[in-house]
């Protein structure tokens, strides 16, 4: 436990005096202590701690070690941080088809198809395939040569190339559209492509109702939820995104299709706080008309961050009990995060300190499973668990 900790907390000191004090640590260096499953060297090198790494592989950790995830395992590559790849890779970490495709590797991306042309599309981490991970147009286009399938959908998530590429590398995902991708109404709003908007919602006016979470958008058998629920930040739906995306044309053309709900939700979530009270004076029984897969934005707007958007939904009455991702409370949301502003905003509005999310944890429990294992960078875990300590009636330390 107090190893875990130390990698955690990116303690290299710490790490080096536990072995030093357990020298039989060493045969657990490579264990599923961490999340997902994963060895001590795939969290170092996701944090980029680069001390860390050569702490782990000073006391005999494998550099290759992968995680244990049922879905497909990870290594320290693919790393996104091309600097940090490239130390990885000096460290001796090698290069398998996905690391390749992540680092632009043509080269070694023909010489292990050459050798093994089904590798094109080999299941890796989450069961993505390599073009999930194409760093650039070319390599995207090199793959595709070679017999990638173009939808091809991870196992955890369910989601195609496009979808995970959507916003770290827009310019790819924009070309594997072009190529016959498979397309959403998300897409060209992120992408701010106007045509594909006017022909998506020529084809099915209905689109402007589509949701992460619901039909073609969800993680298939897997509850890992579909990839846009981590990339898109929690905007459900493409109303929502044009707003906080600031896509004023997108917005104004998908607010004739829209119904008061969804004008609602996109003012709250642009806490437009005109706008939200004038579409309620309009419509006086619509948050109470409001469906569980819209009332649970003040529960998306908690996990995303997003304080001025839950400020508003409870100013305009809200309900601070709607449920969302994995049947938690804005409350429980916020509390795995560490966001204690916004923990603080909502036991003010009588959030309950009970309310357990599927797991059977209760925003307590919630904020100390993300303390050990989440760490928000932008969370302030002492000072959310001295909050809900105090709501639940527990002494603080």
């Amino acid at each position: 436990a107090r190893f875990v900790a130390a990698v955690i907390a990116r303690d290299s000191a710490a790490v080096r005096q536990l072995f030093a004090e357990e020298p039989s640590l060493a045969a657990q260096i490579d264990g599923p202590h961490f999340a997902f499953d994963s060895p001590a060297i795939v969290i170092a090198a996701s944090h980029g701690d680069r001390e860390m790494v050569l702490t782990l592989l000073e006391h005999g950790a494998d550099i290759d070690a992968r995680s244990k995830w049922w879905a497909g395992g990870f290594g320290v590559l693919p790393n996104r941080d091309v600097e940090m790849a490239a130390f990885l890779v000096e460290q001796g970490a090698t290069i398998d088809i996905w690391a390749a495709a992540s680092l632009g590797r043509i080269d070694l991306l023909a010489a292990m198809l050459d050798a093994d042309p089904t590798l094109v599309n080999a299941r890796g981490g989450d069961g993505q395939g390599p073009l999930h991970f194409a760093n650039s147009v070319p390599v995207a286009e090199f793959l595709l040569a070679r017999g990638a399938e173009i939808d091809f959908r991870d196992l955890d998530h369910g989601s195609t190339p496009a979808q995970w590429l959507l916003v770290t590398r827009p310019d790819v995902a924009a070309y594997l559209i072009g190529r016959g991708a498979e397309a959403d109404l998300f897409m060209a709003v992120q992408l701010d492509d106007m045509e594909l908007a006017r022909r998506i919602m020529a084809e099915d006016p209905g689109a402007v109702r589509c949701r992460v979470g619901e039909g073609r958008l969800t993680s298939g058998e897997s509850n890992g939820e579909h990839i846009y629920t981590y990339t898109l930040q929690n905007m459900q739906t493409p109303m929502l995104m044009a707003g906080l995306l600031r896509r004023k044309e997108m917005r104004e053309f998908l607010m004739a299709y829209a119904s008061p709900a969804e004008r609602l939700m996109s003012a709250c979530l642009c806490a437009d706080s005109e706008t939200a009270h004038a579409e309620l004076a309009a419509n006086p029984g619509l948050l109470a008309s409001l469906q569980p897969s819209e009332a649970r934005l003040i529960a998306d707007a908690a996990w995303g961050f997003q304080i001025d958007a839950v400020r508003l939904m409870l100013e305009v009455g809200w309900n601070v009990e709607a449920r969302g991702g994995e049947d938690s409370t804005a409350l429980n949301r916020a509390a795995v995060r560490g966001f204690a502003d916004i923990i603080a905003l909502l036991l003010a509005h009588g959030a309950s300190v009970e309310a357990k999310n599927c797991y059977g944890g209760d925003a307590l429990r919630a904020c100390r499973w993300g303390d050990a294992n989440f760490r928000d960078p932008r969370g302030d875990y002492p000072r959310s668990l001295a909050l809900l300590e105090a709501a639940a009636g527990q002494p603080t330390d």
